[in-house]
């Protein structure tokens, strides 16, 4: 009988996932975080026990197998933003207008981004929702201003208005409503904006997060 081998690339199914898990955690962390929205000394290392909750809570095998359907995709969302909020709670600085939510639904939305390196998940790339913090709020005004008033945008105008100085204060229903508008200003986009179509609202992260 052959020798196992015991190298590190002889890895099964879940410790690969559990992988790519802790490296799609470890690239989702924004610095700024850190010290301005959780705690993270040496008794609270909030990125450590976030980083342990995609490693060890996030179903990512059933997104590998294609369990979530993109019907059911904001469902999934919401139960994982969930999940996340009882580890943020633990982390969060004592600021009252911060939010659970709005900490909790940055990280999960940038871990999909991120993930989406991965061949596997990439069914769900037209599903996912665009990471929001206060820049991209801040380039979205700017790209608001710059289309001009058109009905369509009013909704999202006005929330993007009400958020732009203070992102992680966004609540469950605004932050659903800003991602219904920008699959409307997708549309527009994809209407003659550019010489080019985008297919999914994420591809709108390049605008409004680099600089």
């Amino acid at each position: 009988m052959p020798k196992k081998n015991k190298s590190a690339f002889n890895l099964t199914k879940t410790e690969y996932l559990r992988a790519i898990a802790r490296e799609t955690a470890k690239m989702s962390y924004p610095g700024g975080m850190s010290g301005r929205l959780l705690r993270n000394n040496k008794k609270n290392r909030a990125k450590d026990a976030i980083e342990e909750f995609f490693v060890s809570n996030f179903p990512i095998e059933n997104l590998w197998d294609e369990k979530v359907k993109c019907r059911g995709y904001k469902k999934w969302h919401k139960q994982q933003v969930e999940a996340l909020s009882g580890v943020i709670k633990k982390y969060k600085k004592n600021k009252r207008e911060n939010t659970y939510f709005a900490i909790s639904v940055k990280l999960v939305d940038t871990f999909m981004h991120q993930l989406m390196k991965y061949e596997e998940f990439r069914y769900l790339y037209k599903e996912l929702h665009l990471p929001l913090d206060t820049q991209a709020f801040d380039n979205l005004v700017a790209k608001l201003e710059e289309i001009g008033e058109k009905p369509q945008m009013g909704e999202l105008r006005k929330l993007v208005n009400r958020y732009k100085k203070k992102a992680f204060t966004i609540n469950s229903d605004d932050y659903i409503e800003i991602q219904k508008g920008l699959l409307e200003l997708v549309k527009i986009w994809n209407k003659g904006l550019s010489e080019f179509e985008i297919k999914a609202r994420i591809e709108l992260n390049c605008l409004l997060w680099a600089k």
